[in-house]
């Protein structure tokens, strides 16, 4: 996901040089944190931990607080982390979905077409 998120700012011609050099040294301080999660192991719960539209990026500080909540209450901790979450950087405002399972789906897609653009799962030349 970092890669991901790096090659996106990367891309971005309205970020300076050194606030991208700021971020992605910031971006080791970021952790995986799923949207939703339950308590419960089932084979439901692994799928969608494991789902890519799942998964965002959260500052390690900020983990705590936020991992047993629902994502009802993750919404608005979300919009207020801004730069401190990595959904902040996707183009879509995700927070305003308010059926979790559609939200993971709808970034999943989005995600994907974004990770092809970038080229995140194309093999890097090892000459």
């Amino acid at each position: 996901m970092r890669t991901y998120y790096w090659k996106k700012i990367a891309k971005d011609n309205s970020i300076g040089k050194e606030e991208k050099s700021q971020v992605r040294e910031e971006m080791l301080n970021y952790k995986i944190e799923y949207l939703e999660i339950q308590g419960k192991d089932s084979l439901e719960t692994e799928s969608l931990k494991s789902n890519l539209g799942n998964i965002i990026l959260l500052k390690t500080s900020e983990i705590e607080s936020f991992s047993a909540k629902e994502w009802k209450e993750k919404r608005f901790l979300i919009k207020k982390l801004e730069k401190e979450c990595s959904m902040f950087f996707e183009e879509e405002n995700w927070t305003d979905v308010e059926d979790v399972k559609q939200l993971i789906e709808e970034r999943k897609k989005y995600l994907i077409e974004d990770f092809k653009e970038l080229g995140i799962f194309e093999l890097e030349n090892q000459d």
